[in-house]
């Protein structure tokens, strides 16, 4: 069984524990940005040869759930910005018959989209360190970090394959889910299939100004696609 910890021991972050729905109004409230995989693969990374055991091990043994995407009812996936998840989701909110947050795309902000055929072909399955570092999933999610997260990973694991990518079903409107990233020992994994009432969450709540996302300006999907 995963370890958890009450959180990774770095200043910026913060773990925010139970269901997600209703731990994400605190998140926002204390100030926090809702964190995204690059932060955390760059933390083990950084972090990947510490003395602080409790450190690392915070780090790679616990799953975080963070970040946000768009499954569309045409099959393709949206990866976004998930400060609309951030500041939106709430006990109040009516979930879908998923547990994830019905959504007009064209309000959010895109990082990148993949149709239906590009999804079926990265995702779904566990990868060779190679496939890791050109999947353009991958690739969207953690920029700059992928290249050294995937060598260090497939090393110091031992792994023939990992990093794989797991996204739900379309559905007939489209639906914002969270993502939960494995810990690096479990393969290090992007799951879409985690409810946003699921009471087993870890919400990573990271500072604006660690994620570079202070005073960052907006920029609309219609803009990008």
């Amino acid at each position: 069984m995963t370890k958890l910890y009450p959180a990774p021991k770095i200043e910026p972050a913060r773990l925010f524990i139970g269901r997600i729905n209703e731990q994400m109004p605190s998140l926002k409230g204390e100030g926090y940005d809702l964190g995204e995989a690059k932060w955390v693969t760059e933390q083990r990374y950084i972090h990947r040869d510490s003395d602080d055991q409790e450190l690392r091990e915070g780090l790679n043994d616990t799953y975080f759930h963070l970040g946000s995407f768009v499954r569309n009812q045409d099959g393709s996936l949206l990866l976004v910005n998930p400060a609309y998840l951030r500041d939106n989701l709430a006990p109040s909110i009516q979930l879908t018959a998923n547990y994830r947050m019905p959504v007009d795309p064209s309000k959010l902000e895109a990082k990148a989209k993949f149709t239906r055929e590009e999804v079926e072909r990265h995702t779904g399955r566990w990868l060779k360190e190679q496939e890791a570092k050109s999947n353009p999933i991958w690739q969207a999610e953690l920029g700059d970090v992928l290249p050294d997260y995937a060598e260090w990973l497939f090393s110091k694991f031992q792994y023939d394959e990992a990093m794989g990518i797991f996204v739900p079903e379309p559905t007939e409107k489209p639906e914002l889910g969270i993502w939960c990233l494995g810990g690096s020992g479990g393969g290090s994994d992007l799951y879409g299939d985690d409810v946003l009432g699921s009471d087993g969450g870890l919400l990573l709540g990271v500072a604006p100004e660690a994620q570079g996302t202070e005073n960052k300006p907006q920029e609309r999907l219609e803009s990008r696609v």
